[in-house]
């Protein structure tokens, strides 16, 4: 009597079962693998280069100039690029 009473007692527990402990641990691996790219892809990128604007608003005329330079500088020093420049002609 009493081994079945542990037989039927197995039988109605879902965890004694290989198939529900095979399956909590894949869900269990899948949250943690979900977790660590959320976590990985809100990392900064880190920037490769940065960019400064100029406007030179004179009498005459204004001029756009679009700078770039490293984000890493050597010895806190960097070499500046000129990108982009824009006149425009005309009097305010």
């Amino acid at each position: 009597m009493e081994f079945t009473d542990n037989r039927e007692m197995k039988e109605k527990n879902p965890w004694h079962t290989s198939m529900t402990i095979i399956i909590t641990v894949i869900g269990v691996i899948a949250i943690v693998a979900l977790v660590t790219v959320a976590v990985l892809q809100n990392r900064p990128v880190p920037q490769k280069y940065k960019y400064g604007i100029v406007l030179d608003a004179g009498s005459s005329h204004t001029a756009l100039y679009i700078y770039k330079w490293p984000a890493e500088k050597d010895n806190n020093t960097g070499r500046v690029e000129q990108k982009h420049s824009c006149k425009v002609k005309g009097k305010v």
